[in-house]
């Protein structure tokens, strides 16, 4: 499955630099990006947002240079649980309901703008129904190896 992200920098905004810094706050980064003493995840992608892509490059040996390109999503992607990509996906394109006004009348969804596609990113993780196979197959595998190996005691 191959999944298209936009290059990123400081400056971008939206909901693909939110979901940038919900998958940073889920592989560790949150207080970098929470210094401020927010959520960490405001679709902004300023200087604290550039820290925590910077010590993420450095850690992981990518060019270090604050951009969030195909290497960077690539790096990202492979590391955090598709379960809380998922996640992730839905909250950074949900906006939150303001608490302190009144309610408004639902607004219509419009799509979201297709940025010209920049990056390609492979998901190369085994889907469950393979792994389940593979694990399935080396058990029996094993079994089968415990019923029919030779008898090595010496009779006396």
């Amino acid at each position: 499955m191959t999944q298209t992200y936009p290059t990123i920098r400081q400056g971008s905004t939206g909901p693909t630099v939110t979901f940038l810094q919900k998958n940073l706050i889920t592989l560790g980064y949150g207080s970098i990006l929470s210094s401020d003493g927010k959520d960490g995840a405001d679709g902004i992608f300023g200087s604290n947002t550039t820290k925590a892509v910077r010590d993420f490059q450095i850690k992981h040996a990518l060019e270090v240079d604050g951009v969030v390109g195909e290497e960077t999503w690539g790096k990202i992607l492979s590391l955090v649980p598709s379960t809380d990509i998922l996640v992730n996906t839905i909250q950074a394109t949900v906006q939150p309901v303001p608490s302190a006004t009144a309610p408004k009348p639902p607004e219509p969804s419009l799509p979201i703008p297709s940025a010209p596609p920049s990056v390609q990113v492979t998901d190369t993780r085994i889907p469950p129904e393979k792994s389940n196979t593979l694990i399935l197959g080396t058990a029996v595998g094993i079994a089968l190896w415990y019923m029919f190996k030779p008898n090595r005691r010496k009779r006396r």
